[in-house]
């Protein structure tokens, strides 16, 4: 009987390359998909070319997902199936995988910001339409080296993963329409829900957290990781934890205005000022201090 086809892909995918079929495995080991695996090509290369590769028989080697030189998307396997990209088959089971083409060849492996920008887009949408919830560096966005002995995806790939991490949160956040918290949100709470609809709340053993996952349309829409994991609505929110830090490491610190070096610092404070930190944005620390959205290295926080 002949193997019915699926090949589930992003909606951002721009063409398909179907790797041949002995280079990966049909199905995932009765494995669910927690996470992403990024690559680098090690080339400056067409996701055509790249799709070529995984096409030759004897390969033993596919992604999923490759992205051009130009930004052009590819899907060479399927969501539902297994590619053999991170040289590890526990891992392989449970990752959707990106091979990103660099814009030289050595060094850094440096990768344009065009095709950084559609990693990012990339990254966000395959995390949204698979439920992983917050992105969270090293847990559910993982790279190759991370499970063999190799230097992909790069150390160009590697310096920018807080920010495509960070960028692909915000893209998913700002698609939740009607909800008055994000994931990525810490909150203070007084009751839990053991479901999504469920309709009986429970007293919390723990009474704060984070928000790691939202279903838009449920009763209870937030995923509540406090060590007891939980559902929660806009009503069990008693008020939302400040993510206090320390400034450290240093004498005294440029807090500036904008994400960047240049004329913009608005104060300079000492070590051991306190500061509520928003996140990472251009790889710079976000903070407010003084009622006002400030920026500063992410060394400095503690």
């Amino acid at each position: 009987m002949e193997r019915v086809k699926i090949m589930i892909k992003s909606p951002l995918t721009d063409v398909t390359y179907p790797a041949y079929e002995g280079n990966f495995t049909y199905g995932r080991s009765g494995r669910k998909i927690e996470c992403i695996t990024i690559h680098h090509m090690a080339g400056v290369l067409t996701a055509k070319q790249c799709g070529k590769i995984f096409q030759t028989p004897g390969r033993c080697g596919s992604s999923h997902y490759g992205i051009g030189k130009d930004g052009e998307i590819a899907c060479y396997v399927g969501e539902e199936n297994t590619a053999w990209t991170n040289s590890n088959w526990d891992s392989n089971c449970k990752s959707i995988t990106i091979e990103t083409s660099n814009s030289e060849y050595g060094g850094k492996w440096k990768v344009s910001d065009y095709v950084l920008n559609e990693l990012i887009k990339l990254v966000a949408d395959i995390g949204k339409r698979n439920n992983l919830g917050l992105l969270v560096k090293g847990k559910n966005v993982t790279w190759h080296s991370m499970f063999a002995k190799t230097n992909c995806p790069g150390e160009y790939l590697l310096s920018k993963m807080d920010y495509i991490i960070n960028e692909a949160n915000k893209i998913n956040n700002s698609n939740i329409k009607g909800l008055k918290y994000k994931i990525g949100d810490n909150v203070k709470i007084n009751k839990v829900y053991v479901s999504s609809e469920s309709l009986n709340p429970l007293t919390p053993l723990v009474n704060k957290g984070t928000i790691t996952k939202i279903i838009e349309k449920a009763r209870n829409p937030y995923l509540l990781n406090n060590g007891n994991i939980g559902w929660i609505n806009d009503s069990c929110i008693v008020n939302e934890i400040k993510n206090i830090k320390t400034i450290t490491n240093c004498y005294y610190l440029n807090l500036r205005k904008k994400p960047e070096f240049g004329n913009n610092i608005y104060s300079v404070v000492q070590s051991g000022t306190k500061v509520e930190y928003l996140g990472l944005e251009k790889g710079w620390a976000k903070i407010k201090y003084n009622n006002q959205i400030l920026y500063c290295g992410i060394n400095y926080l503690k």
